[in-house]
């Protein structure tokens, strides 16, 4: 054993005789980077998930309108199938892998990736019916379309899932592992595609019908119909509108998932919608120091973002 020379200049001991000051912040003024302050001992504005649903209202209305029939908030028919009496069910859910497709996941786990992108739009669930959506969705993500990966699927020479495919890690290589657990592989894409987007609650539900039977016998196979939109706010103003405007959403075998034009939305009374389901997916689930500024920074790891 070798001991130590307690001079010996290399011997580090805990000083107790320094102090620090550290100013705590929770009631100190606050100042954003545009010079606005606000005064963090006021009570909690309880109206901050409704300003939301009306900025991304705004923004989505802005963003998603369809060049050709100048529709707003329109929604796309989704079908699955449940075959044999029901022993063969595509209908079912598909294992969370909806959740993978939100434009936020997307672009943090891109290497093209925005961190600013939306938490509350899922455009890539709607590659295969509606690519322009797509397109001008991932433009808020890739930049104005000189993305080659993009600029390919513009010109037609890269397809729509190998865009997809494209992204690193790959959501739609996660959402294909999710579905594999889920048994639905060996149902269509379609079907597939259906139940991600139910996942990501998505879609509202008109009901089933008898899409195939034997001759004067039973039905051999149900086909279950939906209206499913980019985002759950669409899909909440789009319902909601609807009846406001006296419009149906249609029946299973003819679904009415229309938008609404630039005159038809200003009739529209948003206050009146209720948007709770949107809502719950701005507040955080708990009260957590830094959850505000997680959500809207596009950090999926917070409670609320999906």
């Amino acid at each position: 054993m070798r001991w130590l020379d307690p001079s010996d200049s290399r011997i580090q001991v805990e000083d107790n005789t320094s102090q620090q000051t550290v100013t705590t912040c929770e009631s100190q003024p606050q100042t954003t980077e545009t010079g606005a302050a606000w005064d963090p001992g006021n009570e909690a504005d309880s109206d901050l998930a409704e300003v939301v649903a009306y900025m991304e209202a705004g923004r989505e209305a802005g963003g998603y309108m369809d060049p050709d029939t100048l529709e707003i908030f329109k929604g796309y028919k989704s079908t699955c199938k449940k075959k044999l009496f029901g022993a063969v069910n595509c209908c079912a859910g598909g294992s969370g892998s909806g959740s993978a497709f939100s434009n936020s996941a997307i672009g943090v786990m891109s290497t093209a990736g925005n961190a600013m992108a939306s938490t509350y739009t899922y455009d890539a669930l709607f590659a295969s019916q509606a690519p322009d959506m797509v397109i001008a969705g991932f433009s808020t993500l890739f930049g104005s379309g000189t993305n080659s990966a993009l600029a390919g699927m513009l010109a037609g020479d890269v397809s729509v899932e190998g865009f997809l495919s494209s992204l690193v890690p790959g959501p739609w290589t996660i959402a294909m592992m999710a579905l594999q657990f889920s048994g639905l592989m060996d149902c269509s894409q379609n079907d597939q595609e259906t139940a991600m987007r139910k996942d990501a609650k998505l879609c509202v539900s008109l009901g089933s019908y008898c899409s195939k039977k034997v001759l004067f016998g039973p039905c051999l196979e149900r086909k279950q119909s939906y209206c499913c939109f980019n985002s759950v706010l669409a899909k909440l103003i789009n319902k909601q509108g609807k009846a406001q405007l006296g419009r149906s959403m249609g029946s299973a075998r003819r679904p009415n998932c229309s938008g609404f034009t630039p005159a038809e939305l200003q009739q529209l009374d948003l206050s009146a919608m209720d948007l709770t389901e949107f809502m719950e997916q701005v507040m955080p689930e708990t009260d957590t120091p830094g959850a505000t500024s997680c959500y809207f920074h596009g950090d999926t790891s917070c409670p609320a973002v999906h």
